[in-house]
């Protein structure tokens, strides 16, 4: 009988939301620049052409978009803008995915799509650090010569901006690993590992667990073998919410269950994941 090794690499992400759906942003990379200022590397993993949230600034004026760095004020809790961004107008379109169909052509792009963008010197400020930052798609409200107000599209999940400028951090490689496996065992074969999260407050994270664009990792073309995760315990899309006390590492479980469709050709096999992090 034919041995199999399966091994699972988890690509983890620090994201941040409300609810999640319309579109997954993140940052994979902040860098030093000069000036004072931060290159910020990013990538827009999908965004929803179908989702039919209404466009509140429809036939407006004045409605604009852009995905970019908005960081929750404490005081009056708007939004503030990142410079640097690149906005798209969209008062034609009636609804969220209408605006990203309307972005993916004004900026001539398909998703997924990574770039850089360079922040303005407020980046590095130390409040930042103890606000809500992050990556995402926004609707931009009002401009000023050194202000641009914003709000996160409903939907829309936003990826942290990572300590230490950031809130959170994930500690710990996730290496999920099923070993050598006769090829009758691979069906509901199951392994765990365990990564830490650590805060720079005290937060209420739900964190999620699917593969890279859809909610299972895909670990052969043919879509004969698959992982399904969970994150302590609970469906990897639905999600786990875990209480993190701020500078404590709180352990994070992640399971990856394999599943099996027709016959699957022995070997090696990998995939990726993308672990969640959404704030309430």
């Amino acid at each position: 009988m034919p041995i199999l090794r399966y091994i699972l690499f988890g690509l983890l992400l620090l994201v941040s939301s409300h609810t999640q759906g319309a579109s997954l942003s993140y940052i994979t990379k902040v860098e030093d620049s000069n000036a004072g200022a931060k290159n910020i590397w990013f990538t827009i993993a999908y965004a929803d052409e179908n989702d039919a949230t209404p466009n509140p600034c429809y036939g407006a004026a004045y409605c604009k978009y852009a995905f970019m760095v908005g960081s929750k004020r404490k005081i009056g809790g708007r939004y503030g803008g990142m410079s640097g961004y690149k906005a798209i107008r969209a008062e034609g379109a009636r609804n969220i995915g209408e605006v990203i169909t309307l972005y993916k052509a004004q900026r001539g792009i398909t998703f997924p799509y990574s770039s850089m963008m360079r922040s303005g010197a407020w980046f590095t400020i130390a409040q930042y650090s103890t606000e809500l930052s992050c990556f995402g798609l926004y609707r931009i409200l009002s401009e000023g010569l050194n202000l641009v107000t914003v709000e996160p599209v409903v939907g829309a999940s936003c990826g942290i901006v990572p300590l230490p400028l950031g809130a959170c951090k994930l500690v710990g490689d996730i290496v999920l690993d099923h070993g050598t496996i006769n090829s009758d065992r691979v069906d509901g074969n199951q392994t765990s590992t365990t990564a830490y999260l650590e805060c720079n407050q005290a937060m209420s994270i739900k964190v999620t667990a699917t593969g890279m664009a859809a909610p299972d990792v895909t670990l052969r073309a043919d879509g004969s073998l698959s992982s399904s995760l969970q994150v302590n315990g609970i469906a990897g899309k639905t999600g786990a919410t875990v209480n993190v006390p701020a500078n404590t590492r709180t352990p994070v479980k992640f399971t990856s269950v394999l599943k099996t469709k027709g016959t699957v050709a022995a070997g090696p096999f990998t995939g990726s994941g993308t672990a969640v992090l959404i704030v309430p």
